[in-house]
């Protein structure tokens, strides 16, 4: 399994809700003011730290509550490794203005008493939060969940420290007993289930040690990489359609403003994606007023 070479740390951008205002025409606007969702601090990473917390995804609840994860690849502490590493939630209650952290996902082997997941100690990156719209199987319409990449150790980070405990991580490292695993939560997130791990693979190579500058170099985590630029703006809504709405400006503060279509109606749930040099940015789960 490999990632895109393309990534933003999330010290870097305002919450996924935060810069976006997207008024509609003949409705009344949805104008969110953003807060950081989160941002890293000086506990050592497993890859550079400009890359260490990345990939963020948010979803929102029947409640109107935003709920949000993202990959934080820093060191257990318990460990010293990727062994036992949690993919963390938060929440907002106020459309994304502040944010406050609401559980920790642990990883299969850690949530579950089954032997076959006893090798997928991490729970590592790439979550995906759902809403079930309606009841399948024994999950109720309204849970919550979570698809992520769930891994075993960094064996290449484990392998360089003991040979040098000095050393630091510009790159990724490489992870063995990669999976897909599905985890739901009846309470809106505040604990978590094993569902099920969907599909297997094998080790994660690829990008193990890959030579280049270091992300914490390229992408320092106190930029404002979406100043003064512009970006293109897509609206999906929850039929599956998208609709291009066009370029958008974004200003020194990283805030941009685009129009939705009059054929949003009010009520209506919506994604914007955000697309800054072929990068694709996931920004806000929203209905419009």
């Amino acid at each position: 399994m490999r990632r895109s070479r393309t990534r933003r740390a999330l010290g870097t951008f305002a919450a996924a809700s935060a810069l976006l205002a997207v008024p509609a025409a003949g409705a009344q606007a949805y104008n969110p003011t953003g807060g950081t969702l989160y941002r890293l601090g000086n506990e050592p990473c497993l890859k550079g730290r400009g890359n260490c917390a990345v990939y963020p995804k948010s979803a929102q609840l029947p409640s109107g509550r935003l709920v949000a994860s993202f990959e934080k690849a820093t060191v257990v502490p318990r460990t010293g490794s990727a062994d036992g590493e949690t993919l963390p939630v938060y929440k907002s209650d106020d459309r994304g203005t502040t944010w406050q952290a609401l559980s920790e996902v642990k990883a299969p082997a850690y949530l579950s008493t089954d032997p076959e997941y006893a090798k997928y100690t991490s729970n590592w990156t790439n979550p995906y939060l759902y809403v079930l719209p309606q009841s399948v199987g024994n999950l109720k319409a309204g849970t919550l969940l979570l698809a992520s990449v769930v891994s075993g150790d960094d064996h290449y980070y484990k392998e360089h420290k003991a040979a040098d405990p000095d050393w630091r991580p510009s790159n990724d490292g490489d992870r063995s007993d990669l999976a897909i695993a599905l985890y739901s939560s009846a309470d809106d997130g505040r604990t978590w289930k094993v569902v099920n791990v969907i599909t297997t693979g094998g080790w994660q190579g690829g990008s193990a040690g890959a030579v280049g500058q270091d992300a914490a170099v390229s992408d320092p985590a106190d930029a404002d990489p979406h100043a003064n630029v512009t970006g293109r703006v897509y609206l999906l809504t929850s039929g599956g359609k998208v609709t291009d709405l066009g370029p958008v400006a974004f200003d020194q503060k990283q805030k941009g403003s685009v129009t939705l279509p009059r054929t949003i109606a009010a009520g209506t749930p919506f994604k914007i994606a955000v697309v800054f040099d072929e990068t694709p940015l996931i920004w806000d789960s929203a209905t419009a007023r």
